[in-house]
């Protein structure tokens, strides 16, 4: 993978700006004179291999570009890069880092660019991935550790493909079940004459009641690093 890169100028807040964005998936993050705050804003979402867009893009000064895409648009956004001169010491690129190794190998001959290009357009660009199970060795709501819950799940599922995802499909359903749980002794303890079977999306008292059981909900996980779910899960990024 392309090593890193270091940007110049600095990054700066940036405008919040939204649109519906597009099939390429990019955010665009505006560049300025001082980072005091430590805060990031979002510019906007952009088709950065359209021609008014990108050079909006650079008329506005934008230097750091998020992207969230498969590895065939990446290949396809970098040619973009590549041809409007978006690449380079002054731009900095963040993209998934979940790609197969060589990822552009696979995709290259479906752009029409030249390897050399791609590569160039490339280097320095960052891969933002996550940390798929706890590393560590604590037990979980289960009574299983991350580890031991990881053996148990490859063994059941022998030849059967892996999600990277797997863990979160698990804890997700520990916190559906612990919110339905204190949700139930909720109405039990408020004599309310109501079951969680009366739910509907028309029900917002019931719901509003099933929202406070969630974000009350905590437990450790076989994903979450900080020991609980809260309900939402904030694990480890990895950056390559």
């Amino acid at each position: 993978m392309p090593v890193g890169s270091k940007m110049d100028p600095p990054l700066a807040e940036a405008k919040p700006i939204s649109n519906g964005g597009s099939a390429s998936g990019i955010t665009e993050l505006r560049t300025g004179k001082n980072l005091h705050s430590g805060k990031l804003q979002l510019e906007r979402g952009v088709g950065i291999c359209e021609r008014n867009n990108s050079a909006d893009t650079k008329g506005n000064d934008v230097r750091i570009i998020l992207g969230q895409f498969d590895e065939e648009m990446a290949v396809k956004v970098f040619c973009c890069a590549y041809d409007e001169e978006m690449y380079g010491s002054k731009y900095q690129w963040i993209i998934p880092g979940w790609y197969e190794n060589l990822w552009w190998d696979s995709w290259i001959n479906s752009s029409q660019c030249l390897s050399k290009n791609l590569l160039a357009a490339m280097e320095g660009y960052i891969g933002v991935d996550f940390e798929p199970l706890s590393s560590k060795i604590i037990k979980t709501i289960s009574g299983r550790t991350p580890q031991q819950y990881e053996k148990e799940y490859n063994a059941k599922r022998g030849d059967g493909q892996s999600s990277k995802f797997h863990g979160y499909a698990y804890d997700g359903i520990w916190v559906i079940a612990k919110t339905l749980q204190r949700a139930m002794k909720y109405l039990n303890a408020t004599n309310k004459h109501q079951k969680i079977e009366d739910f509907n999306y028309t029900n917002h008292k019931l719901g509003k009641i099933f929202l406070d059981a969630m974000n009350e909900t905590n437990f450790f996980g076989v994903t979450t690093m900080d020991g609980y779910i809260v309900p939402y899960n904030y694990s480890n990024v990895y950056i390559s």
